[in-house]
Formats: structure tokens, C-alpha cells, sequence
């Protein structure tokens, strides 16, 4: 198995600044804006250690910087069950005076041609820092579409008909991930390697995977610590995150691997008060910034009229009369006080958008506070690289690190508090971290230091009873301070864009879904629902067009519903609620309430984004045995028949027979096992769900409903199986005759009952 390599030695009497990149090695610390390498390693030791829960050796060397007053430490640790090699680093300033620190960059993991499987497919599983760049796989040396996904920082460009297949030509192909990558076919024994960063709140980390055509070595990972000239006082030391190398049998155990380490390296956890994911009415994905109080009184007298189960009401950005006041703007004359009551009266929690770290830069807080303003490395203010249609502002990244900002976060957020609102979306908080130029009043904090405070200042501001969703900000460093997480971009309602170059709605699908095992930590939201029909801007604002659109075809509509089933976290909707058509508010039945458990990505090989996502569901009445959902789709643009081999499935290795129903056309599709294929037809840009229900010997099978996708997981709360009939009830805030399925042993055959039970009805019998 590869492992970490040893680090490239430069001939002794060689430290100090290197004349080329060729000569850099990797083991490279930048101080004072000068690059040294380091070599002469010498041997300080070895002790025994636990690092990530798990237990082994840690051996040290160290190399003194010739012509700079410091020390590289360098740590290797390696458990003792072998699995797992990790790598950390020490920067010690041995002299009187501080020094600033830049990038340190050192080799992780490198497969040579010796240790590639010559038959397998070599690729690459990375995920990404920040929503908008796009995680997911690619193939080292070939330029398609997956790769140029991967080339993306921050979603400037990604096309969804690029081409497959084009060689790279002998083009740098290097690909920078955080906080982990998965490479498989590098090893002959088929273990998948695994590079992972433990940590994400020291500073921030990026992974390099390079694949150098005509070399004797397959690809390489390096490790790049981006320790933004960070200041180090005279006799202090700073450590770099470890990074850790292991093997798996797959991705998916790999990334499931990784949350654990990061979980026992950092100590952090999800928050023990996370309640159920909610269901989050969005004014945004609809109105933009041209939502008025007006609009409001009427979507809520809308809602009241004609209700649908939902627990939050979101007033998002324009509410508020500047970046930095957080006053009622005019767009609210009667005052957020009076919009928070108004919600609460209609049933639905308040909640409300902020954007902590930005702010404007005629704010007038700024002329008791100008520490508030955080400068870039030639004293200027950090300006925001914000647009939206109207605003001419320009925006300042607002400093968590300055002496005020406890005060400016505190008073915000005690003010809505006042007003009544406890769910808050916090947007583009990646500011602190998007610009390396940056510079704190804290000149001993890295942006990710900076970015972990703001966020436990905020966190402590909106008291632990708020709950807090983070829109645009690095992953990891929230761990513990966030109750939902934006998994992907912003949506649209189209499917395609009208230059084809610019990402598509099959993009944030993508996001989506290689982002749902996050789901262990937080509430993953996907983003809103935007499920009307209308070809027209509302209110003739072209500037919101593409907003207030709803062009999605029915089958385009309700794959973007099964998405939100997919990530198994919050559900949110944006619609201006009396023109919501009925077809359309009758799809959120299969999403509302959360499934609350997410999917796995099944093909992780197709070229721009899986098509099958298998989820195991727990149901809730204690009657029922686990099932899984297989979520098939079809990303052409005409229909499609799919063939699933069951036996290709992992989880339903070994499993004696399982009962097929297609959830959304409710059909019964027969028993079959690991030997048998399930053919199934999808439209164009669309989905079907398979519910995978194991036999194992009875003679009564749940077979569905025609409410949840789940099929009874959320919507069942009793199901008992007796000698001549089946009691169960059903729990669910839709008031909706519901059609529930069962099959029945007879004959040799399972054959389907069919039950209906009408609304408002909660206890059921079905006869056998």
C-alpha cells in the first residue's frame, strides 16, 4: 500500500531560497515572503502517540533553516494496525524577533508506476473549500467535463455538454481539492487511497493532485498550508493540521472514514440541540431583493387560505436598509418587529437574513468603529467582489478579529432577537476567507482563525436557542456552530442556461449530492424549490427574471424535488404562494417532513454527475424493518431506460430477496435478488425512486405509499402485521387521501394490496 512519502532530501549546505519551483522539493516554508527548503533532516526521536482516535508511533525530525533563526519539525505518525500514515509540521522561531509566515508545502502521497493497476481506471474523488466550486470525480490526464468541474474556483465557469474524452496534451493538470481526495486505481491490490486535511480552523489547507504525463511516477498529492503570513513572535512555535493517508475499499467508505478522524482529531461535534430539519419558506428564489411588506401580508394571508405543512418563513436579502445599520429599510415601513408578529400569527417561525461580515462602507458604525474594516497587506480596505443587479455600494470585509466586532455582532443580533426572530441565514461569510491578501487586527490569526471566531461570536450573539444557517462560508471550520449548511450554488428555475457554457441546474444537483454525507453534521440545504410555471418577470423587473422564472419542465420540476430527498436535510421553497400551481405544491408530499437521512452517490464513474442514489431508511414505526431507496435518473435530454443490476448494489449484498416499488408511479415491480436486473424508463432530466423493501421470511410486505418518497418512513408512525389483517396509522400534517400498498404471500407469489385511506383519517385496518 502507498503511504506517505519520505521527503525529498536536498544535498546538505543546499537551505535557503530556492532558485526555481523545480527546486523547491517538498519540504518548502515560505518566511518573510523569502521560500526555503528545507534538507539536512536529523532524527529528534520517536514516541508512542494517539493521533485521530487512534493509536501508534510518532517519529520527528528537524531542520534547521540555514540563514533564517528557525526550525522545521517535521512529525510522521503511523498506527499501529497500519492503516493509517499521518504527516504534520512545526515551524519554531528560535529567534528575539517575529516572523511571517506563508505557504509550507510538502509532499503527501505519491504512487509510483510499480504500485498502479495496470487494468483499472485511474481516477480521482475530491471534494471542494467553498459552495460554488463543484466536487465530484475526474479522470488524471483526460480534459472533459469532469475535469474542468474540478478546475473551477468558486463556479466562474462550468458547461454541462462539454465534451469527453479529449487528451490532455501535455497541459498542467494539476487539480487542488480541500479537505480530501480519493484516488483509486493506483493501487494493485484495489484499495482506494485516501489523502485527508484533520482540521480546518488553524488555517486553511489545499491538496494538490498532479498527474505528470511521461513520468515514472502516477500522480502525486501535495499538501499546501496556507498560513497567510501569519505573525509568529520570537520564540513561538505553530503547527500545521495533520494530514492523514489510508486505505479503503471504496470512496464511500473513505469519505465516511475521514468524518470520523476529523471528528476525533478536532474534537468538534454537531450541535446537541439540532432539532428536526425544517421546512423554510424563501422569499429570495422568487422576489430577490423586490420583496416588499406588501408581499409579504399577501403570501401569509395566501398561506392561510390555502396552508401547506411548513415551519420557517425566511424575509432573505432587502429587508434591511443597509449592509451594517440591519435597520427596517423602506421596503418595510411597518418594521421587522411588526413582520416577525405577522409570520408567528400565521403559524410559521421568523427568520431572517444577514450578511455578518460584510458592510458598507459608508456605514455610520464605521465612524465609532473603523477597526470594524479588516485591510489587505497594503493597508487598503478589503473590498468585497459583490454585484447584484441595483446595488452600486461598495462592500468592506468586516474583521471578526478587531476589538469591536464582539460589540457589532452582539448588538445586531440582540436587535432581531428584539424583534422576534430566532432562524437566521448569515450569508457570503466565505469574505473573510476568499481574498489571501487579507489582513487581521489580530496579526497572529490565519483567515481560517478569523473566520472560526466570526463565527462563534455570531453563534454566541444568536444565543444557542437560534438556529443558524451558513450560506457561502468553508465547511469543516463550522462544525459545532451551525445548524444547516448550503451544500451547493444558488439555483435557477431552468434546467439549461441560455449560453450553454455557464453551469446549469445539473451542476448544483452535483454539488448537491457528493456534499450529502455532510449530513452527519449539520442540516445540508440543498437550496430552494422553485416549482411554479411562468415565462414572464414578475412586476416586469427583468433584473430578478432569472428568479422569478419558472421554466422547469414537470419531470425537470420533480427531480428538483427529489434532490431535496436526496440530501435528506432541510427543505426550502421560494414561491409566491397564490400562484403556486396545485400540481406543483402537491410534489412538496414527497419531501415535507425531512427524511432527515441522506443518500449515497451509486455511480460515481459517470462523466458529469451520478445518476443512482441509494438511501437507507429508518422508519418510524417500530412494526417496519429497514428499507432502502434507489433514486434513478436520466441526465439526457431525451427518455431513457435504465437497467439496475442488484447485485452491483453493496448494501443489498447478501440480502435474500428484496420487494421493488416505483414510488412515483406507483408501481409494483416484483421481487428480485442479487442475480436479477430491474429495468426502468425515466424521462428526459428526470427521476424515478425504487423502494428496496428486504423480505427475510415474511408473509406481509410494506410495499409504499403514494405520500412520502420514503415510502411510510416519516408518514407511518404503527404498523402491525396480524393473523387476517394490518393496523397501522398514519401521521402526517397533509391533509391528503393517501394510497397505501402492501404485497401478500399467496400461492408461492408475493401479489399487491392496494389500500386507500382518506384524509384526515389517521388509525387504518387493511384485511388479509
Amino acid at each position: 500500500m502507498a503511504s506517505f512519502a519520505s521527503i525529498q532530501q536536498a544535498a546538505p549546505g543546499t537551505d535557503g531560497p530556492p532558485s526555481s519551483d523545480a527546486e523547491l522539493g517538498f519540504a518548502c516554508v515560505t518566511i518573510d515572503g523569502v521560500s526555503w527548503r528545507a534538507a539536512s533532516w536529523a532524527g529528534a526521536g520517536s514516541a508512542a502517540a494517539t493521533v485521530a482516535g487512534h493509536r501508534g508511533v510518532i517519529s520527528t525530525d528537524r531542520c534547521r533553516l540555514a540563514g533564517v533563526a528557525c526550525v522545521l519539525e517535521r512529525e510522521k505518525f503511523v498506527s499501529d494496525c497500519g492503516r493509517f500514515a499521518g504527516l504534520r509540521f512545526r515551524v519554531m522561531n528560535r529567534g528575539s524577533e517575529p516572523i511571517y509566515l506563508g505557504e509550507l508545502l510538502a509532499e503527501a502521497w505519491r504512487a509510483d508506476a510499480s504500485a498502479v493497476d495496470a487494468d483499472a481506471s485511474l481516477r480521482v474523488v475530491r471534494m471542494a473549500r467553498h459552495k460554488n466550486d463543484i466536487p465530484g470525480v475526474y479522470w488524471p490526464g483526460v480534459v472533459d467535463t469532469g475535469h474542468r468541474h474540478a478546475a473551477v474556483d468558486s463556479a466562474e465557469y462550468v458547461g454541462d455538454d462539454a465534451s469527453a474524452g479529449d487528451e490532455g496534451g501535455g497541459q498542467d493538470l494539476s487539480i487542488y481539492a480541500d479537505p480530501l481526495v480519493v484516488l483509486t486505481g493506483w493501487d494493485v491490490n484495489g484499495v482506494a487511497q485516501a489523502v485527508g486535511v484533520l482540521g480546518q480552523t488553524s488555517h486553511l489547507t489545499r491538496l494538490r493532485v498532479q498527474a505528470d504525463e511521461g513520468s515514472d511516477e502516477a500522480v502525486a498529492v501535495d499538501v499546501v498550508c496556507e498560513l497567510d503570513q501569519v505573525r509568529l513572535e520570537g520564540g513561538g512555535d505553530r503547527a500545521t493540521h495533520w494530514v492523514f493517508s489510508y486505505g479503503s475499499a471504496n470512496a464511500h467508505e473513505a469519505i465516511d472514514t475521514f468524518a470520523q478522524l476529523f471528528e476525533q482529531q478536532t474534537g468538534l461535534a454537531p450541535r446537541a440541540s439540532l432539532p428536526a430539519a425544517p421546512s423554510v419558506i424563501c422569499s429570495w428564489y422568487f422576489y430577490g431583493r423586490d420583496f416588499l411588506e406588501a408581499d409579504l401580508h399577501h403570501d401569509l394571508e395566501s398561506y392561510r387560505t390555502s396552508p401547506f405543512p411548513s415551519d420557517v418563513f425566511l424575509i432573505d436579502n432587502g429587508w434591511m436598509d443597509g449592509f451594517g445599520s440591519w435597520q427596517s429599510g423602506e421596503r418595510f415601513p411597518s418594521g421587522m418587529a411588526d413582520a416577525a408578529r405577522r409570520i408567528g400569527e400565521a403559524g410559521l417561525e421568523p427568520g431572517i437574513w444577514t450578511a455578518p461580515f460584510l458592510i458598507q462602507s459608508d456605514a455610520e458604525i464605521l465612524s465609532a468603529c473603523p477597526d470594524l474594516v479588516a485591510r489587505d497587506r497594503s493597508g487598503n480596505p478589503c473590498v468585497f467582489p459583490y454585484s447584484d443587479p441595483g446595488m452600486d455600494y461598495d462592500y468592506l470585509v468586516v474583521d471578526p478579529t478587531a476589538p469591536s466586532a464582539e460589540r457589532y455582532f452582539t448588538e445586531l443580533y440582540a436587535r432581531l432577537r428584539a424583534w422576534g426572530y430566532r432562524y437566521h441565514k448569515i450569508d457570503f461569510i466565505r469574505a473573510p476567507v476568499s481574498n489571501p491578501n487579507i489582513r487581521f487586527a489580530n496579526p497572529s490569526m490565519t483567515r481560517a482563525e478569523a473566520y472560526r471566531r466570526g463565527l462563534e461570536l455570531v453563534r454566541r450573539a444568536v444565543g444557542e436557542d437560534g438556529y443558524l444557517m451558513a450560506c457561502g462560508g468553508i465547511y469543516e471550520a463550522g462544525l459545532g456552530l451551525v445548524d444547516a449548511q448550503r451544500v451547493g450554488s444558488d439555483v435557477k428555475g431552468r434546467w439549461y442556461e441560455p449560453d450553454r457554457s455557464q453551469a446549469g441546474y445539473l451542476v448544483r444537483i452535483k454539488q448537491s449530492v457528493f456534499r450529502a454525507w455532510s449530513r452527519r453534521w449539520w442540516h445540508t440545504d440543498p437550496d430552494a424549490l422553485q416549482l411554479r410555471r411562468r415565462s414572464e418577470p414578475f412586476r416586469g423587473r427583468d433584473e430578478f427574471g432569472h428568479l422569478s422564472e419558472g421554466r422547469l419542465t414537470d419531470d425537470e420540476a420533480l427531480t428538483t424535488v427529489v434532490l431535496q430527498y436526496v440530501t435528506g436535510g432541510l427543505i426550502c421553497l421560494s414561491e409566491r404562494i397564490d400562484a403556486f400551481d396545485a400540481d406543483r405544491r402537491a410534489m412538496l408530499r414527497h419531501v415535507i417532513p425531512s427524511v432527515n437521512a441522506s443518500a449515497r452517490p451509486i455511480d460515481l464513474d459517470q462523466p458529469v454527475c451520478p445518476t443512482m442514489f441509494l438511501t437507507r431508511v429508518t422508519p418510524g414505526a417500530p412494526g417496519l424493518w429497514p428499507w432502502w431507496t434507489l433514486v434513478v435518473t436520466n441526465w439526457e435530454d431525451r427518455p431513457a431506460s435504465r437497467d439496475i443490476s442488484v447485485g452491483d448494489i453493496a448494501e443489498l449484498t447478501g440480502v435474500g430477496g428484496v420487494l421493488a416499488f416505483e414510488m412515483i408511479e406507483q408501481r409494483y415491480l416484483g421481487q428480485v435478488s442479487s442475480n436479477d436486473t430491474i429495468r426502468v424508463d425515466v424521462p428526459a432530466h428526470g427521476a424515478r425512486v425504487l423502494r428496496l423493501a428486504p423480505i427475510d421470511g415474511q408473509n406481509v410486505v410494506l410495499l409504499g405509499t403514494d405520500l412520502h418518497l420514503s415510502g411510510g418512513g416519516v408518514e407511518l408512525s404503527r404498523f402491525e402485521v396480524e393473523s387476517d389483517r394490518v393496523r397501522g396509522r398514519l401521521e402526517t400534517p397533509w391533509r391528503l387521501p393517501v394510497m397505501l400498498t402492501l404485497a401478500r404471500f399467496e400461492d408461492g407469489r408475493f401479489e399487491p394490496v392496494v389500500h386507500s385511506i382518506e384524509a384526515g383519517v389517521t388509525d387504518f385496518t387493511i384485511p388479509l
